[in-house]
């Protein structure tokens, strides 16, 4: 195992992604971590990544690390859409807080999804009705005319225009994949630079991924 202090910059980097935060505390502390009070766990991180003091941790990286544990330990960000757009914000570098509601884009919210399958491996969870018209209405919001690919499997439901324009519409689900293949990219990066890990290591079920140029997202 490498020298502790070889993890410090993706704790001291608040553009570190949640997925690879997960990976740098269970990598040092076990799936234990999940059941530790956060305050024992900044210690912890403090301490053997010699650190100088809280203050070294970012608010967004402590905020997407206890996203992460929240994720897996209850079920609430499957139930409850306040707590769906709260995680959805952490996970897309973003300070979240519960008085201050604004819907995700349609980037945000298939990232949103897709980062929450890559950490929670126990499978397909069920979301909520309430978190499903969630989804359903920020996508409306962004002016999305048909659910985009990676959310098929969630949204069988979606409202479809009768009418819109295919041309506009190919564009925004583009850029769609394209802002979820960035993040994909980077975890494949620093998995394989911190960690030895490759895509197959971190994808533990079938979310219908393909990280290759043809065919690069489903």
């Amino acid at each position: 195992m490498p020298s502790k202090l070889f993890y410090q910059d993706l704790i001291t980097n608040p553009e570190t992604p949640a997925t690879i935060l997960h990976m740098l505390i269970v990598k040092l502390y076990g799936t234990e971590v999940y059941v530790w009070e956060p305050e024992t766990l900044w210690m912890c991180l403090i301490e053997d990544l010699y650190l100088n003091s809280l203050d070294d941790i970012p608010n967004l990286n402590r905020d997407r690390i206890q996203a992460v544990i929240t994720l897996l330990t209850t079920s609430k960000f499957y139930d409850q859409w306040e707590v769906f757009e709260t995680i959805g914000k952490t996970f897309n570098y973003q300070h979240a807080h519960f008085e201050d509601m604004t819907p995700l884009s349609s980037e945000e919210l298939v990232w949103t999804v897709l980062e929450a399958d890559l950490n929670d491996g126990e499978g397909i969870c069920s979301y909520s009705h309430d978190v499903l018209a969630y989804m359903e209405a920020a996508l409306i919001h962004d002016g999305i005319a048909t659910v985009p690919e990676y959310l098929k499997k969630y949204l069988h439901n979606y409202p479809v225009p009768e009418e819109y324009d295919k041309k506009v519409e190919a564009q925004k689900q583009a850029r769609i994949v394209a802002y979820c293949l960035i993040n994909l990219r980077e975890i494949k990066k620093l998995a394989k630079q911190y960690f030895d890990l490759d895509m197959r290591d971190i994808i533990k079920k079938d979310l219908g991924i393909i990280l290759d140029e043809e065919e690069p997202l489903r």
